[in-house]
């Protein structure tokens, strides 16, 4: 089993108290990365790929932590970009229209690719 993280802010501040990144949109409505958490696992579950589980990050751990830990894929939001000095071809930084569930399928591609390196 591996896990695509959805890397929706930064914990910043002292004692990691305060967030960068948008991501609330108000009392009664999901989180953007809420939102595309539950799109991907849809797709993850309309095309049977079993092996894969979809979760959203808390911001406490670096994109390359969850990539050593147990993650398949990190989906960093559009408004974090400039905040790392990452290139890995298993962190990919969303578009604004991918983030905003407009645009998906690169993301698709990439989650099905997962799945084959998997054995799926």
């Amino acid at each position: 089993m591996t896990t695509v993280y959805i890397y929706p802010k930064m914990l910043s501040g002292k004692q990691a108290k305060s967030s960068t990144g948008p991501d609330w949109l108000g009392f009664g409505h999901k989180n953007l990365s809420t939102q595309l958490a539950d799109k991907l696992r849809q797709y993850v579950a309309a095309n049977s790929h079993h092996a894969i589980n979809v979760a959203v990050a808390d911001g406490s751990e670096s994109p390359e932590a969850l990539l050593r830990a147990d993650a398949g894929l990190v989906l960093i939001s559009p408004y974090l970009r400039g905040q790392f000095a990452i290139t890995s071809l298993n962190i990919i930084y969303l578009s604004e229209a991918e983030y905003l569930l407009r645009q998906l399928p690169r993301i698709y591609r990439r989650i099905d690719q997962l799945d084959q390196s998997l054995g799926g």
